[in-house]
């Protein structure tokens, strides 16, 4: 009888031992399947990272880009409106000149018209 329990009890411990390790085994799988899902959310977030960094790289070397545009067109700007402002300094001193408007229009048989005219 002894030898029939302990086979019986050694029988019944090989069956918990293998339902023991299908349940280590199980266990290992879905910690194999969690690894793999993390390994996937990781290199997703290393492209998204990758992809960030180019996205901030793109976004500076645009504004550069821009803030060189805008230099540029308020360079234009102040060069025309400082010609503009020296053209109109040359035709208010014109004016100052030439009250008549006259300025060098004038021709030789204008000129000997209008000497003839005067009394002296």
């Amino acid at each position: 009888m002894c030898i029939r329990d302990r086979d019986q009890a050694s029988a019944e411990e090989a069956a918990r031992n293998k339902a023991e390790l299908e349940h280590l085994r199980q266990q290992v799988a879905g910690k194999d399947a969690e690894l793999t899902d993390l390994r996937d959310s990781l290199q997703e977030a290393r492209v998204r990272r990758h992809q960030m960094v180019n996205y901030s790289r793109a976004f500076l070397l645009l504004q550069h880009f821009a803030q060189g545009m805008i230099e540029e067109e308020l360079q234009l700007a102040v060069w025309i409106w400082k010609d503009s402002q020296q053209q109109q300094q040359q035709d208010c001193d014109a004016k100052l000149f030439d009250p008549a408007g006259w300025g060098d229009d004038l021709t030789e048989s204008d000129s000997e018209t209008e000497s003839d005219q005067l009394p002296f």
